[in-house]
């Protein structure tokens, strides 16, 4: 009896456990779509995301025909605030995913007036 009571409590030991580190299929966040969005050089596009996240986004317009983007992510609690920065290379006119951490990605598709 003592076994079979030990083999349940166990088994619901490893069951509970399991199921607190599921995480995503893929281990890819869910992109925030932001549509197309009209860059102009050096001119800062500022959006919150769906969870109340501050984002900012500064392209520069090169040569190739390209816009680099460098995107920093606001986080704040009562505590601290932390940003995360990236620098990315998209092309116009194409919907591109941008990845800013772990938990934040955002898909935007950039038109561009040509302004340099």
């Amino acid at each position: 009896m003592k076994n079979g009571m030990s083999l349940v409590v166990l088994a619901s030991l490893a069951i509970t456990l399991a199921g607190c580190s599921k995480q995503s299929a893929t281990g890819v966040p869910a992109a925030t779509n932001l549509g197309v969005v009209e860059v102009t050089n050096n001119e800062p596009i500022h959006c919150v995301l769906a969870d109340g996240r501050a984002c900012t986004i500064i392209p520069v317009l090169l040569t190739n025909g390209q816009v680099q983007l460098a995107t920093s992510l606001m986080v704040s609690n009562a505590l601290e605030i932390k940003r995360s920065t990236s620098i990315s290379q998209c092309p116009v006119g194409k919907a591109v995913t941008l990845t800013c951490d772990r938990d934040t990605a955002i898909t935007l598709t950039l038109h561009t007036n040509k302004q340099r």
